[in-house]
């Protein structure tokens, strides 16, 4: 294999984890959260890791990469996926601003509080 066609999967394979990794961590969150695919994702993560270093000492540095890559990109799925809100309606933005802090109110408590403690 010329090193030039030798480099093309490499960097297939760094283009694909960059794109899932931009996707995962700074594109938008889910629109609920995915507790089942969290979960999953994250075992297979999770599990990929020492398999892919189990592959590597088994003297199969290629085939280590790609379970490791994947290994990767399932972790990224993951956090993805539990980034989305936690209830079933989405954003809670149909609340409206808060109402302002009635300052008034405040002061009137705050002299009730000292006249109580000068008592």
């Amino acid at each position: 294999m010329r090193p030039v066609t030798a480099l093309l999967p490499k960097a297939a394979v760094a283009a694909a984890l960059a794109l899932v990794l931009a996707r995962a961590f700074m594109g938008p969150p889910p629109r609920r959260l995915h507790p089942l695919l969290t979960l999953i994702a994250g075992f297979v993560g999770l599990i990929g890791y020492p398999i892919a270093v189990l592959v590597a000492a088994d003297r199969h540095p290629q085939l280590a990469s790609i379970l490791l890559g994947g290994a990767v990109a399932s972790m990224a799925v993951a956090f993805w996926a539990a980034r989305g809100p936690s209830d079933d309606e989405g954003d809670d933005d149909d609340e409206g601003p808060e109402p302002p802090v009635d300052w008034e109110a405040f002061d009137r408590e705050r002299e009730r509080w000292d006249w109580s403690a000068t008592r």
